[in-house]
């Protein structure tokens, strides 16, 4: 009953071939992200965790609830607005932190963050392969088109704990970025009217009425860059004659500008940034400054043979994908300069305000909108490519369905699958999933897990005021972000005072340990240089910020 006749029918991707190249992917990918949720239970909060947190966390230790917990994340959010931070829709949500609810919450981070990047992404995908689409039944292509996509973005990320782990730092980047993703969708969706019910419509409309809110509120990369693209897809728009489009859509960029504004004119960050910007505040250098650096590290990451494996193997989808679309991919390389434009946009306001990026957090969402832009162009070009075969009539009477079909297909992903499962295998040290296993392997992680126990025995103790730990004897490389301090005088000491007062303690220190202890504590990582420390290829802040500078 299930297989019918049409699974092995030529005119198109044979559908028996496509489920099973669905399958594959799908399974890859969930073999890919195992590791990493495996190990989430060994996560615990950190540095701004604690400081965010605070007010949601005291209140639901005075026995209050979701409300009590949502008016302290506002109080939070109005709080760091005026003293140290515009960022409205990231304060709120950092008040959120799940530790709040009891440190063994927090091991829902990774869930969230790798769940929004997956969803976003595959969500844009799905909507980008079907728009404008001939045949408007079912069509899975999006999935073997995005999951390798997403494997090399998981499996490479810059900085695991900075992507998955830490809380507040990866909400402000990563799920601001997947926010993006799924507005630019909304907006698609409401611009053409091709989707829904008015109800629905109406629905849609508030859905991206309240993402838009967060997404300006949010960090400035994604704010700058989605304002960007929805202000030039509008403006290509009416070049088309189509002022429909801005009529349906034009509150959603004017809502993201809005916000971007309240989060400038804030008194904390215009303390924040008059205590940053010393030599620079020139526009033009931040501006080039923000496309040199963004060409080098294109260039750097391109050269992983993986990607360029990945890309061979999502090739023949995006090509059938684009050959059933109605869209006429005219001007490549406009394209492509656009787009490039609007991926360098992204690191401006750091290099405006102080010279260099953010952080990892940053360089995180840097490194997954490069590889969507990247897949991004390459349909772009395969469409404008296939269409200029069909109109010289060079395909020699085939379509690109009958090559595409089959046990061709299938040989081609699997000896592209093979190459790209050895390369990584090669480079596993590299790999974010390699160092999860590595490290729950040697019980780096659970050694981590039960010296936090063993700290939270006596934070949660309210008879001990004054606390005084050891050094943590390991510092998992996919699971550790910031230690408590040692010494009063250092810039990151702040953490301690956050941490006490999270707790209600009088202080909370670090003994200095002798130097047979500190030996210990930094665990040997090979592959750590190329994906964890390395801050000189991306221009980045050497020093973590306190709360006044963030």
């Amino acid at each position: 009953m299930f297989v019918k006749k049409e699974l092995t029918r030529k005119d198109g991707i044979g559908k028996a071939s496509l489920i099973l190249l669905n399958v594959g992917c799908v399974v890859s990918l969930a073999i890919v992200v195992f590791p990493l949720l495996w190990i989430a239970r060994y996560d615990y909060p950190s540095a701004d965790d604690w400081s965010f947190g605070m007010r949601g966390y005291h209140a639901l230790k005075a026995g209050g609830g979701l409300f009590d917990v949502l008016v302290a994340a506002v109080k939070s959010a109005k709080d760091a607005y005026l003293t140290s931070d515009g960022r409205f829709g990231n304060d709120f949500i950092d008040s959120l932190q799940p530790g709040i609810w009891g440190e063994k919450y927090y091991a829902l981070t990774p869930w969230i963050l790798i769940g929004m990047l997956i969803v976003s992404e595959m969500v844009l995908f799905r909507f980008v392969i079907r728009y404008s689409a001939r045949n408007r039944g079912p069509n899975w292509l999006w999935v073997p088109a995005s999951a390798p996509m997403l494997v090399i973005q998981i499996l490479y990320t810059p900085s695991p704990v900075e992507s998955f782990y830490w809380y507040t730092g990866a909400m402000n980047y990563s799920f601001i970025y997947g926010l993006s993703l799924i507005l630019m969708v909304l907006f698609f969706k409401l611009g053409t009217r091709r989707y829904g019910s008015r109800l629905q419509r109406i629905l849609l409309s508030i859905a991206a009425f309240v993402i838009a809110i967060f997404i300006g509120g949010g960090n400035f990369s994604t704010s700058l860059s989605t304002l960007l693209s929805a202000c030039l897809i509008i403006l290509l728009f009416l070049l088309q004659k189509d002022s429909g489009f801005l009529r349906r859509t034009w509150f959603i960029p004017l809502v993201i500008a809005a916000s971007f504004v309240v989060c400038l004119l804030s008194p904390g960050m215009m303390k924040a940034n008059a205590f940053r910007m010393t030599e620079m505040g020139n526009p033009m250098f931040a501006v080039w400054k923000s496309l040199s650096s963004s060409a080098w590290v294109l260039f750097r990451w391109t050269q992983n043979k993986a990607v360029l494996l990945m890309l061979a193997f999502v090739a023949p989808f995006l090509w059938k994908a684009a050959e059933n679309m109605e869209f006429s991919f005219k001007y490549p390389l406009l394209f492509t300069l656009l787009t490039f434009g609007i991926y360098a946009s992204q690191s401006m306001p750091d290099f405006y305000t102080s010279g260099h990026l953010g952080g990892y957090r940053q360089i995180v969402i840097l490194y997954y909108s490069y590889l969507v832009w990247l897949v991004g162009n390459v349909f772009y070009w395969i469409g404008w490519w296939g269409g200029k075969l069909r109109k010289s009539k060079q395909d020699n009477g085939k379509t690109s369905a009958e090559r595409l079909s089959g046990t061709r297909l299938l040989a081609y992903c699997g000896v592209l699958g093979i190459a790209l499962v050895s390369v990584i295998y090669l480079d596993k040290t590299n790999i974010s999933g390699y160092k999860a296993y590595r490290d729950w392997r040697q019980g780096l992680a659970q050694q981590y897990a039960e010296e936090w126990e063993n700290r939270l025995k006596i934070l949660h103790d309210e008879d001990i005021k004054e606390v005084e730990f050891q050094f943590l004897a390991y510092y998992p490389w996919t699971l550790f972000y910031l230690e408590l301090q040692e010494d009063e005088s250092d810039v990151t000491y702040w953490i301690n005072d956050v941490c006490a007062s999270y707790y209600g303690k009088t202080y909370v220190h670090i003994s200095r340990p002798d130097d047979g202890e500190r030996s210990k504590n930094k665990v040997d990582d090979p592959g750590s240089a190329a994906t964890h420390k390395d801050p000189d290829d991306y221009e980045m802040a050497a020093d973590t910020p306190g709360p006044e500078e963030r």
